[in-house]
């Protein structure tokens, strides 16, 4: 908008319905204004007015039995004085139509005075009510260059139109009325009311050393507490002006309730995004309900880039997304989404319980630990993330009966050198291990949780002996791809599961393929690979399919000394496929696979088998329900010097359509 100069002209009759304001051309002319429409009975007649607040007092002037009224405004406007909406019995709306309300001149005949363009009072009689909405095709309506856009003590509904480019610096002073009440006010929107945005637009406004978006407060001497209801519309570009300042929330400063259910915090990229130090998109100290919409790449420069938790109450669920979030410092970005301070813990309402195809939240913490407590048993883990790779988001069940939490911690640790360090996931353990450049010579990745990877954990540390401890856990791969085994141990010297807990029941499941070891050694000392199911039919397997339960390829060998491989189906091998390779059975149990065709316990080709020890038992297939050997390409061997294959009982025994034994072939 060109430079505004209408409000230093007057016309010489102060009632007129005439008044100057500056068309888009940035050209003064004379013409309406605004116009209100009356209603007397069945009689409907317009009035038209120079200027919006001529407007307001027409309307506060009528005596008929109409109660609400629409201000249309016709031209831009530039008041010099704040409009003062004050009788509650009169529920107006303004219709921007495209048009600009202009709080420049406000600025300039109140000096350093922060007053608001727009300022609905607080009444002992009822609630003074405002809507703002833009009715234009355009939609560029707005509310701007202002100190301060709206001062709401009523009930204030934005419904369309911007509130925009409203800004004030250092030397600009608090009215009294406003100081007394213990406020400051944003350059956009301050509220002790109610506020309910249903559309539009707040943008592109700073305040000096506070938040320029939305504040909802508070008035503690009234025992007054803002509440913000946002379902539709967006935040951002709300920043603040002194750099050296600490300014908790960019888009809204919350002291009283905030129900988020739609719209947007931020945008689609870093370009919309809101400011501040401390939680760009909100700064929660009141009460915080975030179901719906979005809050996406906002940026602060300390904590908190979507969501700073000081204090209050923070209830998450329905569809809220919180992603993309961060915290810039010296030109690098990390992602800090919502920021859960020391001593706080999200919640869930029962009534507003997450959507678990949608929500969508990270999370980020001074230190691994509960973040959310809850009454409600369902597992919704995977509506949340964890902003730091060392951590994820952990569910149990909490110490006291009929509790359960959320935490973010490392689903296993590594000590080295005698710190124990958390990790994310087996992946991200074993490349710290491989990275690894001290004197420590063997290392262990212990289990510290039960987990569901959502890709293929990969284990690749050459020639540095590791184990991985399941120590009671559970590892469930039914997110990794059909085209991987959970857990792949690639071409590693010395690598060992085994379990040290004292149930021992640890176990790796739900795979399509459990174990891959690709060239290496790899010793099952203990724990349970069970419960895992390959692809039945032939053309819907990949080679990491076939074996169920443990898959040897490419020159490996594979020790079962003490594990249990059971109950695992496939097409062939389901519980041990072994190609190229060598599979050694000293001690524990192959039992109660089942394969679709050959090789129930074992299916080894071009390989060398040998059982000093165990026992395999209870398995089935078409061909050789405990072995199957086929010499293909290559040798293949099977040597029996010890164990047993088929149990005490005939129950146990292993079972086949054709051979049920050790069956060779070739």
């Amino acid at each position: 908008m060109a430079d505004d100069y209408s409000s230093c002209f007057r016309l010489a009759d102060d009632d007129s319905e005439y008044g100057v304001y500056s068309n888009n051309e940035g050209k003064l002319e004379i013409g309406h204004i605004a116009s209100v429409e009356y209603t007397d009975g069945s009689e409907t007649t317009t009035t038209y007015y120079g200027s919006v607040q001529s407007a307001i007092d027409g309307i506060y002037a009528d005596t008929g039995s109409q109660t609400s009224y629409t201000i249309n405004m016709l031209a831009n406007d530039t008041p010099r004085q704040t409009l003062n909406f004050s009788d509650p019995s009169k529920v107006i709306t303004l219709d921007l139509n495209g048009h600009t309300l202009s709080g420049r001149a406000i600025k300039h005949w109140g000096g350093s005075l922060c007053a608001p363009t727009v300022y609905l009072n607080y009444s002992t009689s009822g609630t003074v009510m405002l809507t703002v909405k833009d009715s234009s095709d355009n939609k560029t309506g707005q509310i701007s260059d202002g100190y301060s856009a709206i001062a709401n003590m009523g009930y204030f509904k934005l419904e369309g139109g911007n509130i925009c480019n409203n800004s004030y610096g250092e030397d600009v002073q608090m009215p009294k009325e406003v100081s007394q009440l213990g406020l400051t006010l944003s350059a956009s929107v301050t509220s002790v009311g109610r506020f309910d945005m249903t559309g539009g637009k707040i943008y592109n406004n700073s305040s000096y050393a506070i938040s320029g978006g939305v504040v909802n407060g508070k008035v503690a001497a009234m025992g007054i507490l803002g509440t913000f209801n946002m379902s539709a519309g967006d935040i951002s570009t709300n920043s603040y002006l002194d750099e050296s300042a600490t300014v908790n929330g960019g888009a809204v400063v919350n002291e009283g309730t905030f129900t988020l259910t739609g719209g947007t915090i931020g945008g689609k990229d870093a370009s919309f995004a809101n400011t501040a130090t401390n939680g760009a998109g909100i700064y929660n100290t009141g009460t915080a309900n975030l179901y719906g919409g979005q809050i996406i790449n906002n940026r602060a420069t300390t904590e908190g880039g979507g969501v700073y938790f000081a204090g209050g109450t923070v209830n998450v669920g329905k569809t809220i997304i919180v992603a993309n979030n961060a915290v810039v410092a010296q030109e690098s970005e990390t992602i800090d989404n919502v920021y859960v301070a020391d001593g706080q813990l999200l919640s869930f309402d029962s009534n507003n319980l997450p959507d678990a195809t949608t929500m969508n939240v990270g999370i980020t913490m001074p230190d691994a630990g509960d973040f959310l407590t809850t009454d409600v048993s369902t597992n919704y883990v995977k509506c949340f993330e964890s902003d730091n790779e060392d951590n994820t988001v952990l569910f149990y069940e909490g110490s006291v009966a009929g509790t359960y939490n959320y935490k973010l911690g490392g689903v296993c640790t590594v000590d080295f050198d005698g710190i124990e360090t958390g990790f994310a996931s087996i992946t991200a353990a074993s490349d710290a291990i491989a990275a690894y450049s001290g004197s420590q010579t063997s290392f262990v990745i212990k289990m510290q949780t039960s987990y569901q990877p959502k890709t293929a954990q990969k284990v690749q540390v050459g020639d540095k002996p590791v184990t991985i401890d399941l120590n009671g856990c559970e590892i469930d791969g039914t997110s990794v791809s059909i085209d991987y085994s959970t857990i792949n141990f690639v071409a590693c010297t010395s690598a060992t599961i085994t379990d040290t807990s004292a149930s021992a029941d640890g176990k790796i499941t739900n795979s399509l393929s459990a174990i891959y070891n690709y060239g290496g050694n790899l010793t099952l000392a203990g724990g349970y690979i069970s419960g895992n199911k390959g692809p039945q039919e032939e053309g819907t397997y990949t080679e990491y399919n076939y074996g169920a339960g443990v898959y040897t390829d490419n020159g490996g060998t594979t020790t079962l000394d003490g594990a249990t491989i059971s109950d695992n189906e496939g097409y062939k091998g389901a519980g041990v496929y072994t190609v190229d390779s060598t599979f050694i059975m000293k001690s524990g149990t192959i039992a109660d696979n089942s394969s679709r065709k050959q090789g129930g316990a074992v299916y080894s080709e071009d390989s060398t088998f040998t059982m000093t020890g165990g026992t395999i038992s209870g398995n089935t297939a078409v061909t050789g329900g405990a072995i199957y050997a086929l010499q293909n390409d290559g040798i293949s061997s099977v040597t029996i010097s010890g164990g047993t294959i088929g149990g005490a009982n005939a129950t146990d025994g292993n079972s086949a359509t054709d051979k049920s034994g050790a069956y060779g072939d070739g």
